[in-house]
């Protein structure tokens, strides 16, 4: 995109069409992640308070429709530029005004999607702070390798929020090597755990690492 030269933009859509699409596949599959990531927020950050967490993600999901939305003012140069026998009715220089116009009308819309993840991410960051009640409610070591977190290098002396029935000896090192006597000690009462107990695990590591 040049701007203010719309003919020079339409002859780089033109020449790079290829391109051009990869980066619409590359949005979408931007706005496939940030829904999912919106989703496991609001489940994972709900136990420190429902109604904040369910206003986050309300923002954060309106902000993936206009984005997602605005990206088809994005892709619709690549239409208007084609050629098509039903635009013949405009002279080249209006199609390449209409490209560029769409592509400005994409960026804005774009801008406005990220107010909406600004006062998101602001409502997830408030409640990653307060989120440290879920240590208290797990009295179970958890295997947290099935998390990919075992190998998170963090001082042990950030670790005792999490109940895990024993004294690291390693004043410093990874997590692994920190709660591997507690797994070890309590495999079995683990399975009986289930989903709940992984998950209250691991959100207590998460916030024990970026809180």
């Amino acid at each position: 995109m040049v701007n203010g030269d719309a003919a020079a933009t339409a002859t780089n859509i033109l020449m790079h069409k290829s391109l051009f699409q990869l980066g619409f596949a590359d949005y979408l599959i931007e706005m496939a992640c940030q829904i999912a990531m919106t989703a496991l927020f609001y489940d994972l950050l709900k136990p420190a308070g429902r109604s904040v967490s369910l206003l986050a993600a309300f923002l954060g999901f309106a902000g993936c429709v206009i984005k997602t939305f605005s990206r088809l003012f994005f892709i619709a140069p690549l239409f208007i530029l084609g050629g098509g026998h039903y635009l013949r009715v405009f002279s080249a220089e209006q199609l390449q005004a209409l490209a560029l116009l769409f592509l400005k009308v994409n960026d804005h819309g774009a801008a406005i999607a990220l107010v909406f993840f600004g006062f998101y991410a602001l409502l997830t960051g408030y409640l990653i702070v307060r989120s440290n009640l879920p240590a208290s409610h797990s009295g179970r070591a958890v295997d947290i390798g099935r998390f990919g977190l075992d190998e998170l290098p963090v001082p042990t002396a950030r670790i005792p929020s999490v109940p895990l029935h024993c004294s690291p000896r390693h004043p410093r090192g990874s997590i692994a090597n920190a709660v591997a006597p507690c797994v070890r000690r309590e495999r079995t009462t683990m399975e009986g755990a289930g989903q709940r107990g992984m998950k209250v695990g691991a959100q207590a590591i998460f916030i024990q690492r970026f809180a």
